[in-house]
């Protein structure tokens, strides 16, 4: 059998994918910031906390990493 690693989110009881940003801008110390907005499956939530945390910082911190997580399955091809 062959198999593939494909998503999941078309079969039943996949959790939604989920979203969340952390701000990776660096201080005066090349220290990073770190805030975090934390995992959504909301993602234009998630990207409003990177624009609050932009302001919020006087548009200083204006670097984001965003993480999605999904799911992913093992399924079989058929024969080799």
């Amino acid at each position: 059998m062959n198999w593939s690693l494909v998503p999941t989110d078309d079969e039943p009881d996949t959790p939604a994918p989920s979203y969340a940003f952390r701000c990776s801008a660096l201080d005066d110390n090349d220290k990073e910031c770190g805030a975090e907005s934390g995992p959504t499956t909301d993602r234009e939530a998630a990207r409003k906390w990177a624009w609050d945390h932009w302001e919020s910082t006087n548009k200083d911190h204006c670097a984001f990493s965003e993480w999605v997580t999904r799911s992913w399955g093992m399924h079989q091809d058929g024969p080799a």
